[in-house]
């Protein structure tokens, strides 16, 4: 039981990753494609 326990942590915590990382992706793509973004400072 405790290994199907960690499992299941170990999945939730690199779907969490993978998410996180597509998301930083698409800001990235969103700040690049828009001119409003460009101009910002970051």
């Amino acid at each position: 039981m405790t290994i199907a326990r960690g499992l299941i942590i170990k999945i939730i915590f690199v779907f969490g990753l993978v998410y996180a990382l597509m998301s930083v992706y698409q800001a990235n793509k969103i700040k690049n494609k828009n001119d409003y973004f460009k101009e910002m400072k970051w």
